[in-house]
């Protein structure tokens, strides 16, 4: 068990799944101070399962509380919460932390990776899994739906933090995982984010570790893997495009 510590102020990763936001933790946890509880309220959590304590807004407080007498910040996934996800969530989000929203500007790519691993039953970053894996392909239909839902999912959460004049700092996969995107710009937005958390940038062998965190062989999805899909192409022929984000181009 981690010692319990201090920070500022707690820490929140408000995250959209396959949002790179597994990797912004350990990339937040290179800085000592920072310890983050991942996923507390993920119903298929082994250990320590909060998602079942949780039955009203009182019982989520208890849960928080429980948390942060060891941990200073957690990860938490959106659809984690059930039915009532949305009542849990603002709740969450008015609490007294520094928040990150966690998203992605290609919400094909992240739907599509999202689609993968529910099919494997693999979230991790071990891409051979994913490579020997038979893949069926994907229902457009329900594809077309997810895309929807998690744009306006993304949509509603920046206004409700917004109307509730809620500070937040929105970070991008591709802020920090772009192929395209030179490791210094890669830094300078790290170095925001710890700036926001209000401790100490990277420096040193934290910044050695950092980078280690942003190397590509970490994607779990790259051109090799999106090929084991039996009808990728009609998936990026029917989707591809500026609303969306292509998968190939």
């Amino acid at each position: 068990m981690k010692a319990a510590c201090s920070s500022p102020k707690n820490i929140l990763i408000f995250a959209q799944g396959r949002t790179g936001s597994t990797a912004l933790v350990k990339i937040l946890e290179t800085n000592q101070v920072i310890h983050i509880y991942p996923e507390p309220f993920n119903p298929d959590r082994k250990k320590k399962r909060y998602h079942d304590q949780i039955t009203d807004l009182s019982s989520l407080d208890n849960a928080l509380k429980d948390i942060h007498n060891v941990y200073n910040g957690i990860k938490h996934l959106i659809d984690q919460l059930g039915s009532k996800a949305p009542s849990y969530n603002h709740h969450l989000l008015k609490q007294d932390y520094n928040i990150i929203f966690s998203g992605r500007k290609n919400l094909l790519k992240m739907v599509v990776s999202k689609l993968v691993s529910m099919q494997s039953g693999h979230w991790g970053k071990d891409r051979e899994i994913i490579i020997n894996y038979s893949f069926d392909p994907i229902d457009m239909n329900q594809l077309s739906n997810e895309l929807t839902e998690r744009r306006e999912e993304a949509e509603h959460y920046e206004i409700f933090l917004k109307e509730n004049q809620i500070p937040y700092l929105k970070v991008y996969y591709e802020d920090l995982f772009d192929l395209h995107l030179a490791e210094a710009q890669k830094l300078q937005k790290i170095d925001e984010i710890f700036a926001f958390t209000g401790v100490e940038p990277p420096a040193g062998s934290m910044l050695e570790n950092i980078k280690e965190h942003l190397h590509p062989q970490n994607k779990l999805n790259t051109l090799e893997t999106y090929g084991k899909i039996p009808n990728i192409m009609d998936v990026e022929e029917k989707f591809g495009s500026e609303e969306w984000g292509y998968l190939f181009k």
